[in-house]
C-alpha cells in the first residue's frame, strides 16, 4: 500500500482540492507506471484528459483516457468527483456501461506549475492498486 498524508508540491506547499482540480485540467502523458493495463504493450500512447464540468449540481472532472490499440484510437470515459473530506482524492465512475464501475484515485505529488504529477489508483476488479507518473505536454515543440 502506498501512503501519503497530503497533496504537496515539490516546494512543500499544500494544495487545496479546488486549486488541485484546476491545475490538473488538460492532457497528461503517462510516462511511468506499475499498472499492468499499461505494461502489457497492447495499449500505447496513453493520455489522461481532464475537463472541468458542472454535472448533477457539482463541479466534476470529465475524465477521458485515450490510447491506441491495434492502430485504432480508444477512449475510456468517466467522471471524477472530489472526495468530501480528502482534498487530494477523487471518486471515479465510468460513463455508459462503465457506470457500473468505480475507482478511487489521489494526486499524491504535483508540480505547482502543472508540469508533472504522481497519481495513485485504488485496486479494482480489473487491476491492482498502482502509481502513475504524469507529465503535461510542453507548450512549445522540442527542437531536434
Amino acid at each position: 500500500m502506498f501512503r501519503f498524508k497530503q497533496v504537496c508540491t515539490y516546494t512543500g506547499k499544500i494544495m487545496d482540492s479546488s486549486t488541485l482540480f484546476k491545475v490538473i485540467v488538460g492532457s497528461w502523458f503517462i510516462i511511468q507506471t506499475n499498472l499492468p493495463l499499461w505494461l502489457k504493450g497492447d495499449k500505447t500512447n496513453p493520455t489522461l484528459n481532464y475537463t472541468l464540468i458542472q454535472r448533477k449540481g457539482k463541479e466534476q472532472l470529465l475524465d477521458e483516457v485515450k490510447y491506441t490499440k491495434n492502430g485504432k484510437q480508444k477512449t475510456i470515459t468517466g467522471y471524477n468527483t472530489m472526495h468530501p473530506t480528502n482534498p487530494r482524492a477523487f471518486s471515479w465512475r465510468g460513463k455508459g456501461l462503465l457506470g457500473l464501475f468505480t475507482s478511487r484515485c489521489e494526486i499524491r505529488l504535483i508540480d505547482p506549475n502543472g508540469q508533472w504529477a504522481v497519481s495513485w489508483f485504488s485496486k479494482t476488479p480489473f487491476t491492482p492498486e498502482g502509481l502513475i507518473l504524469l507529465v503535461a505536454p510542453l507548450p512549445y515543440p522540442l527542437l531536434p
